[in-house]
């Protein structure tokens, strides 16, 4: 299925196709990988200013950090 979806020229073909191969895999896999990606910040009550974003990729900027005394 894979080889026929790679192969077609038509769109409106490839997408039925590519629909067909992903509902076998899901029917028929053993398992199916999810990306499940938690997120723990661990830190000292001494860490002040920091906040946590929403994502792993933006929210990085520590220039509001500070540690208290």
């Amino acid at each position: 299925m894979f080889e026929l979806q790679k192969d077609a020229a038509d769109p409106k073909r490839r997408y039925a196709l590519l629909r067909q191969f992903e509902r076998r895999m899901l029917t028929e896999a053993y398992n199916v990988p999810l990306l499940w990606w938690q997120r723990i910040v661990v830190m000292s009550a001494k860490v002040k200013g920091w906040q946590m974003s929403p994502s792993h990729l933006i929210g990085q900027d520590l220039e509001q950090v500070w540690l208290a005394p």
